[in-house]
């Protein structure tokens, strides 16, 4: 985790979670070089914590083993991302559409250093927002799906903004 306090807070630390395939780098910039939410938001006086999901990007190191190929998968990200069907963009998608910020883009993809762990990412999640006293969850893609879990079982989170969310149904505990 990486996180930034700026002098004369809002009373709310904002708290940023990636989805697939991403890391806290998302938050940090856009593929064409333009600043992303983190410094954006710490101008608006915000603190600003920043998540890497175990096995993911700084979080890479994992005591559960896994093998990681080497496989050319730019047109699957390309989808993914809802950027468009590889190499045609979709008409009217936002993304830049010159060929640095896609090579950008996808420099971004991290590989996953082990399994998805709801368990590992709903406590580490949980022990931020205790840390913190509260604060608010912006995820993205599927990273919503983990909000939401971390947001019915953290009374500290005290809103969600996702953006992207992947298809997630509400168990009746997260109901509030």
């Amino acid at each position: 985790m990486f996180y930034q306090i700026p002098e004369r807070t809002r009373r709310l630390p904002l708290v940023f979670l990636h989805g697939y395939g991403g890391s806290m780098r998302a938050w940090q910039t856009t593929p064409d070089g333009r600043e992303g939410f983190q410094n954006i938001f710490l101008r608006k006086r915000y603190p600003v914590y920043l998540v890497d999901q175990p096995r993911c990007g700084q979080s890479g190191r994992s005591t559960v083993g896994a093998e990681i190929q080497a496989v050319p998968d730019d047109q699957f990200w390309f989808a993914r991302f809802r950027i468009g069907t590889y190499p045609d963009f979709n008409p009217g998608v936002a993304f830049p559409q010159d060929k640095e910020s896609l090579q950008q883009f996808f420099r971004t993809i991290t590989p996953d250093t082990g399994p998805t762990d709801a368990a590992a990412v709903t406590a580490g999640m949980g022990a931020l927002f205790d840390k913190t006293g509260g604060g608010i969850l912006i995820t993205h893609s599927a990273g919503g799906a983990f909000g939401w879990l971390i947001a019915g079982q953290n009374p500290n989170v005290k809103a969600v903004a996702a953006y992207e969310p992947g298809n997630f149904p509400f168990p009746a505990k997260c109901r509030r």
